[in-house]
């Protein structure tokens, strides 16, 4: 909440975390304190084509390694697309259309998922096409 963005929360930089706030179930939650230890668990990577992030553990998450898909525009406080950044970007960099993909994806594939915003995505140095590549490797089947 405090940056206004999602951020993955790793070992090598949960410490600039503490003290900001994150989204709850139950409202807003501050990270008081963190420590990291290694086990193996199950685990489950919730994602379908509506919904990257869900609550885990009573915070809202998103699954890793999909960098690129989220944090393409600015948010505004409650976190939802800030429509003068969406509105500005698009037109700086324009939107994907499917026969850009079509090679890769099907037509409800894409229409699906955000496909379209990638070309943002990728414009602001977010991702590349590879990322693109690797991401259709992982969620779609065609």
């Amino acid at each position: 909440m405090d940056l206004n963005k999602y951020v993955y929360i790793r070992d090598n930089t949960y410490k600039q975390y503490i003290g900001h706030r994150f989204y709850s179930e139950n409202g807003v939650v501050t990270l008081d304190d963190a420590f990291m230890t290694t086990e193996r668990t199950g685990c489950y990577s919730l994602v379908t084509s509506y919904h990257l992030n869900y609550f885990t553990d009573g915070v809202l998450s998103m699954p890793g390694g999909i960098s690129g898909l989220f944090n393409i525009f600015e948010y505004d406080e409650d976190l939802k697309f800030n429509q003068d950044d969406m509105k500005l970007a698009i037109e700086e960099f324009g939107l994907f259309e499917y026969e850009d993909f079509a090679d890769y994806v099907s037509k409800e594939e894409f229409d699906s998922y955000p496909t379209k915003y990638l070309k943002i995505s990728m414009g602001r140095g977010l991702m590349t096409w590879e990322d693109i590549e690797y991401l259709i490797t992982r969620y779609c089947n065609k």
